[in-house]
């Protein structure tokens, strides 16, 4: 029953690659990276400016992943631990306080940082192997983020006056004591 564990790891790592994956492609330059496909000829790297005009495409399916492994990973702890406590109401509240605390650090806040920290290595790896698996996957992402409002629009309609957060790059309404 180890090899559950095991297995739960590694979901729980590649759901943290997941979420890490999704900071770096919402916070990577746009004009560094048309720098980067004409001096580097890597195929992430020629790969990105398509994935970065759809984004909200190549969003969705890494939330997918993310999800699908959490809940995999979440499914397998559960599992080892009704083999070795048996069944009752503990050992699932056990599951659940390990699975909370496991998926916080190494599917939330380390990944997150090492987005932001390393985001253009990561677009460009991730944009390598997104491209073919959307692309697999046909018209079903896209009719997803059309039921969803995305719609395959990555930049809103322009309002006024907002600004965008460096942290979050979502628009942010002015003060209201802000001069217009």
């Amino acid at each position: 029953m180890a090899w559950l564990v095991a297995g739960a790891l590694v979901l729980a790592l590649l759901a943290g690659l997941c979420a890490g994956t999704e900071v770096a492609l919402i916070r990577v330059s746009r004009a560094g990276i048309r720098d980067l496909v004409h001096a580097d000829g890597r195929r992430g790297v020629q790969r990105l400016p398509a994935v970065l005009a759809d984004a909200p495409v190549y969003l969705s399916v890494l939330l997918l992943v993310q999800i699908c492994c959490e809940t995999a990973a979440t499914v397998l702890v559960t599992a080892s631990l009704l083999h070795w406590l048996g069944s009752g109401w503990r050992t699932f509240l056990i599951a659940f306080a390990v699975m909370a605390a496991v998926l916080f650090v190494v599917a939330g806040i380390a990944p997150r940082t090492l987005g932001r920290r390393h985001e253009a290595r990561l677009a460009i790896a991730a944009a390598g192997i997104l491209y073919p698996v959307v692309r697999m996957l046909g018209p079903l992402p896209r009719a997803v983020g059309r039921r969803s409002g995305g719609g395959g629009r990555t930049d809103p309609a322009p309002r006024a006056a907002s600004t965008s957060s460096p942290e979050t790059g979502w628009a942010v309404p002015p003060h209201p004591t802000a001069r217009r």
